[in-house]
């Protein structure tokens, strides 16, 4: 194989929603953009069952030949990330244990995460400043710039490759992303780029950075069948700071995605506005809101206004308004979970859902939905409020806008299911008469 020759290979997040993960194959070096995991339901009370990328089949092709291998880390959500635990395992079965490998993250607070997550990994952790380029092999170097999405310190990826050619292959992996400002309404492309500097997303500022400077742009495709449903975390607030004033429920039970740190913080400062008492409880509540806080993205008064309960026994004592707990998805150890299967709620409850529910299993939420209604709580979700949620992910019309604005020459749609992915392809096809390469 000619030393100069670039392999791009989707391993994961192309079939389903979950386990995405890009392979960069150049010059002996093995690159990983995000190794993550998705899972399964088998049914309402069993623990999801969690599916894991099998690298043999992709490492078995270049076995002899990989001399460096690299994890780079856009975000900390599972599906980009749970699958770090196991990277070790695979790549000791695969004879290639006589060297480390280097994982990437752009904050200490990604890279608190995955401690916390998954304990101290056999793989060094490197924290490397937005926009610094890093060189990774002689002839590779990346660069992280920042995006806006559901999680602090989300990232895109800049790569450039030297090829045997005058000028360097360019790559922009864009992780997931939305717009925190409603670009759209703006108006045309040279209206939002001659505006780009007033406008409060990072997205944006990204794209125009990349204008003309890449050539092939790896997206993702989660929203494309979305056309347009904006709402931010600014219009979230002010709905759920109505819901809280005029609910008349004694207790709101609240759960959302523990790593969307946004709304946590969101929930945490209407509280202090309107002086009601807040708890929380749930394993992965405690190390976002803690990791937050360590590295100042909650403050020392926003930190203390929560309390943070030992058990639901305490949860359930406490004359707190509002409760922030985990089990947005039916998780089997959640603590909404135990709450409703061990009969503890009533009437004077209203649960709210800030959150979208993931696909695979919705089915499984829903059931969790109707046992609420029979035991009278009042159930909140976004099929009634939809601005009690922001996605974290571009609709259609912020995915076209990305494309207008860096203008990349090839287009490889990613992190999606087969429909996504293949509309994804069709449309950019379409739109910009530009080459399309679907994965396979």
């Amino acid at each position: 194989m000619s030393r100069s020759h670039l392999i791009v290979y989707p391993i994961g997040g192309v079939e389903e929603i979950g386990s995405n993960c890009t392979a960069y194959y150049f010059q002996n070096n093995l690159i990983l953009i995000d190794l993550g995991m998705s899972m399964y339901s088998l049914d309402d009370l069993t623990p999801y069952q969690l599916s894991y990328l099998d690298l043999n089949k992709f490492i078995s092709k270049f076995v002899d030949e990989i001399e460096n291998c690299y994890c780079i880390i856009t975000h900390c959500h599972d599906d980009h990330i749970g699958g770090l635990k196991l990277l070790n395992k695979e790549i000791i079965e695969n004879s290639l244990a006589n060297f480390n490998i280097k994982i990437f993250v752009c904050s200490e607070f990604n890279k608190e995460i995955i401690n916390s997550k998954y304990g101290e990994l056999n793989s060094e952790i490197i924290v490397v400043n937005y926009e610094q380029r890093t060189n990774i092999g002689d002839n590779i170097c990346f660069s992280f710039y920042a995006v806006d999405h559901s999680i602090p310190d989300a990232s895109s990826v800049y790569l450039e490759f030297n090829t045997l050619n005058k000028y360097p292959l360019t790559i922009f992996h864009t992780g997931d992303w939305r717009y925190d400002e409603d670009v759209i309404a703006i108006g045309d492309t040279e209206n939002i780029i001659s505006s780009s500097k007033n406008i409060d997303s990072k997205s944006l500022q990204t794209f125009v950075k990349l204008r003309n400077k890449c050539d092939i742009l790896v997206g993702e495709s989660t929203n494309i069948t979305r056309y347009s449903n904006y709402c931010n975390e600014s219009m979230v607030a002010k709905e759920l700071e109505r819901i809280f004033t005029t609910c008349s429920s004694t207790e709101i039970l609240f759960t959302c995605f523990a790593s969307n740190v946004f709304r946590l913080k969101t929930v945490i400062n209407i509280c202090m506005k309107l002086g009601l008492r807040l708890g929380y409880l749930g394993k992965s509540l405690s190390v976002f809101i803690n990791t937050a806080h360590r590295v100042g993205i909650f403050s020392n008064e926003e930190f203390a206004h929560c309390v943070a309960y030992k058990n639901i026994d305490q949860l359930l004592s406490d004359n707190a308004k509002v409760k922030m707990i985990t089990g947005c998805q039916n998780e089997q150890s959640s603590i909404l979970n135990r709450l409703v299967y061990g009969n503890k709620l009533n009437g004077k409850y209203t649960v709210i859902f800030s959150s979208n529910v993931i696909p695979v299993v919705r089915k499984r939420v829903e059931n969790l939905y109707k046992q609420m209604e029979r035991m009278n709580v009042h159930v909140i979700t976004t099929d009634t409020h939809p601005n009690i949620h922001s996605s974290g992910h571009a609709t259609r019309k912020e995915i076209l806008s990305m494309y207008d604005i860096i203008q990349p020459h090839v287009s490889i749609p990613v992190h999606g299911n087969v429909v996504t992915v293949r509309e994804h392809a069709k449309i950019i096809a379409k739109r910009f008469k530009i080459k399309t390469l679907r994965p396979k």
